[in-house]
């Protein structure tokens, strides 16, 4: 599954606990919150959970500038 591309789409409602208090007016999600919903996608779905494991880990995070 190493060179796998997968699409998922994770939709975060306006209500969500981790906007309060993130500039209101001009809300940003933490980078901590968005993990958390990358990886609850990932164990939903039984190829993804299989490929990562029951304790995944991240060693490196970052937005490469170019694609952003």
């Amino acid at each position: 599954m190493n060179d796998a591309v997968v699409t998922c789409r994770i939709e975060v409602g306006t209500d969500h606990p981790a906007f309060a208090g993130h500039f209101p007016g001009r809300p940003v999600l933490p980078g901590v919150a968005l993990l958390a919903e990358v990886l609850e996608a990932a164990a939903s779905d039984p190829r993804l959970a299989a490929a990562v494991g029951a304790a995944p880990r991240l060693g490196v995070v970052k937005i490469d500038a170019d694609r952003a």
